[in-house]
């Protein structure tokens, strides 16, 4: 959560901002944000009943207006509530900007006067890449082992490993992995040992590649 405040140019009142992450959702990698924007006192019995001040917000880029005709000038009255879907950046990241700005043409002194403020608010990192964290060395008669990082667990459709020999296609095909373990063994079959041993006839050792792949959906 995070709030921006300003008080009215003429000095009576004080209009506060405030925005508030409320949900991720890591398959569309979005946030719900909520905001509330308020007038207090800043000293009592400032009140109107006039056409002439209104404000915009601005979260993330969209705007929302209104006016506010008239304030009891003693309590803190919200002004504008609401929410909306902000989209993260590829990576999981995302800084959202946040404003607001009050303009008074009433020339009235018992009205708030101008006011404006502004902020980012830096949203939660969502998850987002499947990755291989290590990979074991093998002779042609072991079952090679990878440890492994899923950050959308069970919220991925499927996740899948296979060993390349050299990177271009699954020559030791994929299969499917826990979508919830941080590690997987290939057990190899006799027709995978050979494979190898054939790729791997004219040398000692061989360099191979492991892929790992996710679907979202």
């Amino acid at each position: 959560m995070a709030s921006i405040s300003a008080n009215g140019s003429r000095g009576h009142h004080k209009f506060t901002l405030t925005v508030n992450e409320t949900a991720t959702s890591v398959t569309n990698n979005t946030s719900t944000v909520s905001f509330s924007f308020k007038i207090a006192p800043i000293q009592s019995g400032w009140d109107w009943n006039i056409k002439g001040v209104s404000y915009n917000i601005k979260i993330n880029g969209t705007n929302y207006s209104g006016t506010i005709p008239s304030y009891n000038g003693t309590s803190t009255v919200t002004l504008k509530t609401g929410s909306q879907t902000v989209s993260h950046n590829t990576d999981g990241s995302k800084t959202m900007a946040y404003s607001f700005s009050v303009t008074d043409s009433t020339g009235q002194s018992y009205t708030s006067g101008n006011a404006s403020a502004s902020g980012n608010l830096t949203l939660t990192k969502i998850p987002r890449k499947a990755t291989i964290t290590t990979a074991q060395n093998f002779t042609d008669e072991d079952n090679p082992t990878i440890t492994y990082s899923n950050p959308l667990g069970s919220k991925a459709n499927s996740l899948q490993a296979c060993i390349s020999f050299d990177g271009s296609k699954d020559d030791i095909p994929y299969r499917d992995v826990s979508k919830t373990a941080t590690s997987y063994t290939f057990v190899l079959t006799d027709e995978e040992r050979e494979a190898l041993r054939k790729r791997a006839s004219t040398t000692k050792t061989l360099n191979v590649i492991y892929h790992l792949k996710r679907k979202l959906f």
